[in-house]
């Protein structure tokens, strides 16, 4: 795992926060989080989910989510959150990913050089850069990898990664396809042929003293002549 640049697994138990490698439209960002943001409504650090960026200048991520659940005070558990929308920055670092956007991970030369996000500020000046800043779209992170060693890699590790995340994204999705095209297959067969309920054949009650070649019932001589003749034979044994 080290030399994909990820974290042995004793050393993430140990970390407050982690290190997150992903690729937003235009960038791949690395950052750090704790998966918390503070939530104004709930007046303290909660965790957050369906999270969503939006690159800045200067070495930072701005991160979005909804408030889901808060620590209760000196009770080590979780309560549901109120579900507003919580903002924060995340230190990060960027790199271009220009060079290639495929998901062959054996591929030789993959390289993915650090770049920084451009401040408008110094082009556009300080108001419309905040319009522009405000105006652009987050975005959900993709080819996301997990507990990597640092934010600031080799351009041939930070390729190596995300070209892998690529790959076992789409491997996932054909899987999930596979596991649906299966189950509706199933679905058309069993509608095309309905569950029968079992019938047995018609059958007549066993009637012990019946034989099997013949229907008729057994009369008093013929049992009078069968117990003499089970009599003589036990006599003459």
């Amino acid at each position: 795992m080290e030399h994909l640049g990820l974290r042995p697994i004793h050393e993430m138990k140990e970390m407050s926060k982690i290190s997150v490698l992903g690729e937003l439209p235009s960038l791949v960002v690395a950052f750090e989080t704790d998966e918390k943001a503070y939530c104004i409504k709930c007046k303290c650090k909660v965790n957050i989910a369906e999270s969503q960026y939006k690159p800045y200048p200067n070495n930072r991520v701005l991160e979005k989510g909804i408030c889901k659940n808060k620590p209760l005070v000196n009770k080590g558990v979780n309560i549901k959150g109120c579900g507003s929308k919580v903002r924060t920055f995340r230190k990060a670092r960027y790199y271009s990913k220009t060079s290639y956007s495929g998901s062959d991970y054996h591929k030789q030369g993959l390289r993915y050089p650090p770049t920084k996000f451009i401040d408008l500020k110094s082009i556009l000046g300080e108001k419309v850069a905040k319009r522009v800043y405000r105006e652009t779209k987050y975005a959900p992170l993709r080819s996301i990898t997990r507990n990597i060693k640092s934010i600031t890699m080799d351009p041939n590790t930070i390729a190596k990664l995300i070209v892998k995340a690529r790959y076992d994204h789409i491997q996932t999705l054909l899987l999930q396809n596979r596991e649906s095209a299966r189950k509706k297959k199933m679905k058309e067969k069993l509608n095309s042929n309905p569950y029968q309920p079992y019938n047995p054949p018609h059958r007549q009650p066993y009637q012990p003293y019946d034989s099997p070649s013949s229907n008729y019932e057994r009369s008093e001589d013929f049992w009078q002549r069968y117990n003499f003749d089970r009599r003589s034979q036990r006599n003459e044994g």
